[in-house]
């Protein structure tokens, strides 16, 4: 008995999909162990995970798995909630991992030293990791829809920044830096409608349009940012080399590039450049605003003009030096932050 070509077809496509049907269902089973052992791993080092529900689905395109209701809260304080989170991996690309948090996002940082208590929320996060065959994280994306970070305030949560979105990207090299100067880890930051509770001047508004930052870390980073860490990637020669940082302010545009250390008391160090094109539209601004005198904006306006000269673009642009020496940071000879003490955790 001779079987038709249809009948082959049928029977061909029929034992490929229950191959594959057994493959996804070991694969998720898989899959559902590794959660499982993570979350006992934590347990066993002090934290606290708790969640309602965790199911495994997906089929057919996807590895997933989905949590209800998840908590966690680690032994140092630091807590995360989620209403519902799913992570999940396609099954022809298994170490790139996605996470989606649709009903919501909270952290929770609890206060260290003068630094309060802060929260971050956000109605909806998203993100993705790609790992090694060995399970290293080698690059690892996150945007929250419409953050809010609050802190504490005599028991009462106060708005302190918001934002449209925010979004963080880190990627480390395949092999280990060779030494200080190699490239240890590399940092994205990108922010939209950054909005500040109380700005420092009207001229500028509460509100930053965009901030984006972009540094690199060089050396080994340390494992965990504790003062045993930190001091040995410090004492190694490792730097953070600030690329660029842009913020576009209301009337100020300005860019910065600078080369940061940690001093012998782990506090930061460095120096750097900040420029800023059309220098006259902020004096225009902050004497409008009535925060420069008439003639102290023509002091301004002189001074300003001597120092500009055409930028890359074409633009009359100010190029200042700026300095991190001593708690202070400093805007060409003028100090304009005194910055707080860091405390780095003792760790374990």
């Amino acid at each position: 008995m001779r079987l038709r070509p249809a009948a082959v077809v049928l029977a061909f496509i029929l034992l490929v999909v229950l191959s594959y049907t057994a493959w996804w269902a070991s694969a998720a089973s898989a899959l559902r162990g590794q959660v499982e052992r993570w979350i006992a791993e934590r347990r066993a080092e002090g934290a606290e995970i708790a969640y309602d529900a965790l199911a495994v689905g997906g089929y057919p395109l996807r590895l997933a798995v989905t949590a209800e209701a998840l908590s966690l809260r680690r032994a140092d304080g630091l807590t995360a909630t989620a209403g519902r989170l799913e992570l999940y991996a396609e099954p022809w690309a298994p170490l790139d991992l996605h996470a989606e948090a649709a009903e919501g996002l909270s952290l929770a940082l609890p206060a260290a030293g003068a630094r309060p208590a802060l929260t971050l929320t956000a109605p909806q996060a998203e993100g993705q990791a790609g790992l090694a065959t060995d399970g290293r994280v080698l690059t690892a994306e996150v945007r929250l829809e419409a953050p809010v970070v609050t802190q504490a305030a005599d028991g009462d949560g106060t708005a302190a920044v918001t934002a449209a979105w925010v979004a963080l990207a880190l990627e480390r090299p395949a092999e280990p830096p060779a030494d200080h100067t190699a490239t240890g880890l590399d940092v994205r930051l990108d922010l939209s409608s950054l909005t500040l509770p109380q700005p420092p001047s009207p001229a500028l508004g509460p509100t930053l349009g965009q901030v984006a930052l972009h540094l690199r870390v060089t050396g080994m980073p340390p494992a965990a940012l504790t003062e045993p860490e930190v001091r040995r990637w410090s004492s190694a020669g490792g730097t953070v080399e600030l690329d660029a940082l842009t913020a576009i302010w209301g009337p100020l545009d300005l860019s910065v590039t600078a080369t940061l250390a940690l001093d012998g008391n782990l506090q930061p160090i460095g120096a750097g450049t900040l420029r800023t094109p059309e220098p006259d539209r902020l004096v225009d601004a902050l004497a409008a605003a009535g925060d420069l005198r008439r003639n102290q904006a023509a002091i301004a306006r002189a001074t300003l003009g001597l120092l500009a000269a055409p930028g890359p673009d074409g633009r009359r642009t100010v190029q200042v030096p700026v300095t991190v020496q001593d708690g202070r940071l400093t805007v060409g000879p003028v100090p304009v932050l005194t910055l707080p003490l860091v405390v780095w955790p003792a760790g374990s």
